[in-house]
C-alpha cells in the first residue's frame, strides 16, 4: 500500500490536547481500568495514524466491546468536528476556491461561519425531531399489533413457543405468541411461475397480450419517473445536509458471528454518549445506529418467517413479492402477496413519508434489530426492505452499522444491499473465526447420500406436477434430474474408471466432473441460471418439507436443493485458490452401500482475495477478539500484501484480573511418573488413562465448586469414560467428589444441561447441597464443541479448567490434506522456496489451528475483575516453549514452572495454597 495515497485524517491541535486527558478522552460510561484505557488508546492510534489493519487481543471479561465502541466513536466524532473546523479554517472546499478567488478572506470567513451556524441549526432541528418522535411513539415496542384485520397468512407473531427474549434496549416487550404449524394442501403453492428462456418471449401469448403488457410497463415507468421527480423536489433541508456532508461516508461497521453477539453490542452502545460533532449544540447529537440483518431476523410475515431456514425464507419472500395483495375490501379472502412489502412499495411510489418515519424512529435511540421488526408491525411496513434494502438512504445519516459476518464478507450481498465500505472503519469482533468463516462461505460439499435423496425428491415432485408445469420448467427439471444422476454415476464409477481407490483429499478434476454431469459446461451454466432465477428450489423444498410432515418422516428437513445450488455455483465458477476433492464422511445413519458417505468437496484454500476488497476499500479494519494468537495466521492468510511494520498495528491486552487470580500449570507427568502423551498414536494407552483419572480425582478434591475439563474430541471422551467407569470403585469415588455432567452432542440439550450444572453449583455455594461429600460439579466437554466458545463460566461455575492433550484436527481429513498441500506448493513456487521451508509452513498452520482452539477453550473461566481460577494443561508437550509462546499472552505470563518440573503432590500443594489465599481474602 502506498502511504502517499492515504487520506489525511489528522485533527486540530485542540482535539489532540483533549486526548492528553486520557480518562475523559473516550467518554467511557464508567471509570475505565488501566488496560481498558490502553486498549482504547491503541485502537484510536490505529485510526488516527492511518494504519490499514489493527489486530487486537483483549480477553473476554475485560470490557472489550465497550472499549471498541468508545475508541471508534470518539475518533469518529472528533474526525467530523475536525473536518468542519478544517472547512472553516481553509475557507471551504478546494473545489469551490476558483469561484471565490476574488472574494476577500474576511468575506469567506464570515460566510463559512454563517454556514457552520446553519449546519448547527439544522442538526439541532433534526435531533429535536427525533426526540419528539421517540416520545410520541414510546409505546411502540410494547404494543401487540396482531389485530383481526391482519388474519390469515399475515399474523405478525412468528417466534415459536418457549423461545426466550432478552431485555431489549428499548424497554419491555410484549410476550411472543405461539404459532401452530399449519400444513397447507393447496398444490398451487408448490408450482413455480412459468419459466421463459433468455429470449423473454412467451410463445403462448398473443400479440395483443404482449402489447397490453408493454403499454402497462411504459405507464408504470412514467409514473415511477414522475414520483422520483416529486421525491427529489421534496428533499428536506436536513436530508440535504447529510447527503452533501463530506463526512457522511465515514462510519463504523461492526460485525460479529451471531445475532446474540450483535444484540449485546447494541446494549453496550446504548450505554454510551458522545459529544456532538458541532460545539455548543443545545441538544446532544444522538448516535445514529442501524442494525442490519437478514430476512430471518426482520421478516414479520408469519407465512414466510415460520419456515426457519434462511434459504427458504429468502426464496419465499421473493416468491411472495411477485404476487398481488388483495385489497382491504376483500377481508374475507386470504392475502396472496405480502401486504407489508406492498405497503413499502406503495409508500415509495407516493411521498416516502412512511419509510422516513421508520428511518427516524430507528435513529431516535439505539435499537436492537428486534425493535425494527416491531416498528414494521406498528406501521404495517416491511422492516427488511425499509431498512436493509433502503440502506443507501440510511447510510448517509448513520454513524454505526452492525451486521452479521455474511452481510459484510459476501461481495454479492454487499452489492445487493448497497453497503459501501469506502473510507469507513470496519470492526470484526470474535475475529478468531474470520478465516474459517470466509472459507466456509466460499466452500461447499455434497455426499452421495444427499445427491440420491435430492434426485428422489425431484422425481416425486416432477411426477406430481408434470402436467401443470410449462415447457421451460419441465425441460430444466429434466436437465437437473439428468445432472444429478450423472454425478451419482460419476462417484460410483470413479474407482473403476481411474483404477484408484477413493480416499480423503483425492483431487477431482472439475472439468471431468462437470462434463460427466451434463455433457458440457454450457448446460451446467444454464441450469445454475435457471435455479437462481426461477425460484423453483423454494417450491420443491417447501413441497418436500410439507410432505415429510404429513408422513411424519422428518421434522427437520434439510433443504438439499439450496445446498446443491451453492455447490454447483462454486464448482462452475471456481477460484484459482480453490480445490475439488473427495472425502469420506462420518454419519450416524447406516449407509445403503459403500458409496453413501463419500462426499465431493469444494474448498477455498486461500481467503486473501475474498477479503482484499474489504481491506482496500476501508479506512481501517480492526480485527478484535479474546484469543487472536497466533497472529501470524492473519498476516499470512488474510493480508500478506501489506507491510507489517507500516500498515499493521498489533496489540495484546493484559487480562483485567490481578496476576494472583490466575495460575497456569503444565502437568507433564502422572503421579506414577508416566509422561503424559496424548498424541494420536499414544492417547489410548490404558495405563495412562487410568493414572489420568486418579490425578484428576486429586484435582477435584482440592478445587471448590465448579470445574470444566476439555477433551480433544467426543470420541476420545467416550474412550476415557469407558476406562474410568470399568473400575466401579474408582468411578464411585470420582462421582461422589463432584457431580459429573457431560456435554451433549445435540445442541438442543445444551441449555438444559447448563441450567442443571449451574443450579447444582449454586446449591453447593449456598450450602444447600444434599450430599455431605459432594462439593460442586465437573463438566466433561470437548474442544470445538458446544461449550468451548460463547458460553461464560464465571466465578464459581469454573474455579478450574483442565485441558487434556493438544486438540489437533484430524491430519487425514480431506480438508487438512488439501490445505497443507496448497501451502507447501505455494512455498515451493516462491523464489528460494525449499522442501524444508514448505514443510515448516504447513506444520505451523496445523499447530496454529490447535493452539487457537486451546486459547478459546481455557478462556471460558475468567470473566470479570474479581474472578479467579486455576488452569491445568495436561500433556508433556505443554512444557515446550514454542507451544507456550502460542498461548494467549495473559495465559503465557501466568505459567508456573514453564518446564513443568513439579510433581502431582507439589501441584496439589500449589492448588491448595491458591484457593486458601482467595478464601481468606474473601473473609478479610
Amino acid at each position: 500500500m502506498n502511504n502517499s495515497t492515504k487520506i489525511d485524517y489528522r485533527m486540530s491541535n485542540e482535539i489532540d490536547t483533549l486526548l492528553a486527558t486520557k480518562k475523559d478522552a473516550f467518554h467511557h460510561p464508567y471509570t475505565p481500568y488501566a488496560i481498558q484505557l490502553e486498549l482504547m488508546e491503541k485502537i484510536y492510534s490505529a485510526l488516527q495514524d492511518n494504519y490499514k489493519v489493527g489486530i487486537f487481543e483483549s480477553p473476554t471479561g475485560t470490557g472489550k466491546t465497550l472499549s471498541i465502541i468508545c475508541a471508534a466513536m470518539s475518533w469518529l466524532r472528533n474526525h467530523k468536528k475536525s473536518q468542519m473546523l478544517s472547512q472553516q479554517d481553509n475557507g471551504g472546499n478546494a473545489a469551490d476556491d476558483d469561484d471565490d478567488d476574488d472574494e476577500p478572506d474576511w468575506v469567506k470567513e464570515t460566510y463559512y461561519k454563517s454556514h457552520l451556524g446553519d449546519t448547527k441549526g439544522l442538526m439541532e432541528e433534526y435531533e429535536e425531531h427525533l426526540t419528539q418522535l421517540d416520545k410520541e411513539y414510546s409505546d411502540i415496542y410494547t404494543g401487540d399489533y396482531d389485530s383481526e384485520d391482519n388474519q390469515g397468512e399475515f399474523r405478525n407473531s412468528y417466534e415459536v413457543a418457549g423461545s426466550t427474549k432478552r431485555k431489549s434496549t428499548a424497554g419491555n416487550r410484549r410476550p411472543r405468541k405461539k404459532i401452530a404449524i399449519e400444513i397447507e394442501n393447496n398444490d398451487e403453492d408448490f408450482l413455480p411461475d412459468d419459466y421463459i428462456d433468455g429470449s423473454g418471449i412467451d410463445a403462448n401469448k398473443s400479440m395483443a397480450q404482449r402489447n397490453a403488457e408493454l403499454n402497462q410497463e411504459i405507464k408504470s415507468m412514467i409514473k415511477t419517473i414522475e414520483t422520483k421527480r416529486a421525491q427529489n423536489a421534496k428533499l428536506d433541508r436536513i436530508e440535504k445536509l447529510f447527503s452533501d456532508s463530506d463526512t457522511a461516508a465515514v462510519k463504523v461497521f461492526f460485525t460479529s458471528r451471531t445475532h446474540s453477539q450483535l444484540s449485546q453490542f447494541a446494549e453496550q452502545l446504548a450505554m454510551t454518549k458522545f459529544p456532538s460533532s458541532i460545539d455548543n449544540m443545545i441538544v446532544n447529537e444522538k448516535i445514529k445506529y442501524l442494525p442490519m440483518g437478514s430476512r430471518k431476523q426482520l421478516c414479520i410475515n408469519s407465512k414466510v418467517s415460520k419456515l426457519g431456514n434462511n434459504s427458504l425464507i429468502n426464496e419465499a419472500c421473493l416468491d411472495l413479492r411477485k404476487k398481488k395483495t388483495s385489497g382491504s375490501s376483500e377481508k374475507d379472502k386470504p392475502h396472496e402477496g405480502c401486504q407489508y412489502y406492498q405497503n413499502y412499495q406503495d409508500d415509495l411510489r407516493s411521498t416516502g413519508q412512511l419509510n422516513k418515519m421508520v428511518r427516524d424512529l430507528t435513529f431516535g435511540q439505539v435499537h436492537d434489530i428486534e425493535d425494527l421488526a416491531q416498528i414494521g408491525r406498528r406501521f404495517k411496513i416491511c422492516p427488511y426492505y425499509s431498512t436493509v434494502k433502503q440502506s443507501s438512504d440510511f447510510s448517509a445519516m448513520s454513524e454505526v452499522v452492525s451486521l452479521p459476518y455474511q452481510l459484510l464478507l459476501d461481495a454479492d450481498i454487499r452489492q445487493q444491499l448497497n453497503i459501501d465500505l469506502k473510507n469507513s472503519i470496519v470492526v470484526i469482533d470474535e475475529a478468531h473465526n474470520l478465516i474459517d468463516t470466509i472459507t466456509s462461505l466460499n466452500s461447499a460439499s455434497m455426499t452421495l447420500r444427499e445427491l440420491r435423496s435430492l434426485a428422489g425428491n425431484l422425481r416425486g415432485y416432477f411426477v406430481k406436477f408434470m402436467k401443470r408445469l410449462n415447457s421451460g420448467n419441465r425441460i430444466n427439471l429434466l436437465k437437473l434430474t439428468k445432472v444429478l444422476n450423472k454425478l451419482i454415476d460419476f462417484v460410483i464409477n470413479y474407482e473403476k474408471i481411474h483404477k484408484k481407490k477413493i480416499k480423503n483429499g483425492l483431487e477431482i478434476d472439475a472439468n471431468e466432473m462437470l462434463s460427466a454431469g451434463g455433457g458440457d459446461l454450457i448446460n451446467i451454466y444454464s441450469l445454475e441460471k435457471y435455479l437462481r432465477e426461477s425460484k423453483v428450489a423454494y417450491k420443491i423444498e417447501n413441497y418436500v418439507s410439507v410432505k415429510d410432515q404429513v408422513q411424519g418422516s422428518s421434522s427437520n428437513h434439510t433443504p438439499l436443493l439450496f445446498k446443491f445450488i451453492k455447490f454447483l455455483k462454486l464448482v462452475t465458477n471456481p477460484s484459482k485458490e480453490g480445490k475439488l476433492f473427495f472425502n469420506i464422511e462420518t454419519s450416524s445413519l447406516p449407509p445403503s452401500d459403500k458409496f453413501d458417505n463419500i462426499s465431493m468437496n469444494y474448498l477455498l484454500l486461500n481467503p486473501v482475495e475474498m477479503f482484499r476488497e474489504v481491506v482496500e476499500n476501508s479506512k481501517c479494519v480492526l480485527l478484535c477478539g479474546g484469543t487472536m494468537e497466533p497472529i501470524t495466521d492473519f498476516t499470512d492468510f488474510l493480508f500478506p500484501y501489506l507491510n507489517f511494520d507500516r500498515d499493521i498495528l498489533t496489540f495484546s491486552c493484559e487480562h483485567i484480573v490481578p496476576k494472583e487470580n490466575i495460575s497456569v500449570i503444565p502437568v507433564l507427568q502422572s503421579h506414577g511418573g508416566m509422561k503424559y502423551d496424548f498424541s494420536f498414536t499414544n492417547r489410548n494407552n490404558h495405563s495412562m488413562i487410568v493414572q489420568l483419572g486418579q490425578d484428576i480425582q486429586s484435582i477435584l478434591s482440592n478445587v471448590p465448586h465448579g470445574m470444566v475439563i476439555f477433551f480433544p474430541s467426543y470420541k476420545y471422551l467416550n474412550e476415557v469414560i469407558k476406562v474410568w467407569t470399568a473400575d466401579k470403585a474408582f468411578w464411585s469415588h470420582f462421582t461422589a467428589t463432584k457431580r459429573v455432567f457431560f456435554e451433549p452432542k445435540d445442541s438442543g440439550d445444551v441449555e438444559k444441561m447448563l441450567d442443571q450444572y449451574s443450579e447444582h453449583i449454586s446449591g453447593d455455594v449456598k450450602g444447600e447441597s444434599t450430599s455431605t461429600t459432594n462439593t460442586g460439579a465437573v463438566l466433561l466437554s470437548v474442544v470445538g464443541g458446544k461449550v468451548s466458545e460463547g458460553i461464560n463460566f464465571s466465578n464459581d461455575l469454573a474455579r478450574a479448567v483442565i485441558m487434556i492433550g493438544l486438540p489437533y484436527p484430524n491430519l487425514f481429513s480431506g480438508e487438512i490434506i488439501s490445505k497443507r498441500k496448497y501451502l507447501e506448493d505455494t512455498v515451493l513456487q516462491q523464489p528460494g522456496g525449499t522442501p524444508q521451508a514448505a514443510k515448516a509452513k504447513s506444520v505451523e498452520f496445523y499447530e496454529n489451528l490447535c493452539m487457537r482452539a486451546i486459547n478459546q477453550s481455557v478462556g471460558r473461566a475468567i470473566r470479570n475483575i474479581n474472578d479467579y481460577a486455576m488452569i491445568y494443561l495436561i500433556d508433556q508437550r505443554f512444557g515446550n516453549r514454542k507451544i507456550q509462546e502460542k498461548l494467549s499472552g495473559w495465559i503465557n505470563k501466568r505459567i508456573i514452572d514453564g518446564e513443568g518440573a513439579r510433581s502431582i503432590d507439589e501441584i496439589m500443594g500449589v492448588t491448595r495454597d491458591f484457593f486458601n489465599y482467595h478464601k481468606n481474602r474473601k473473609l478479610s
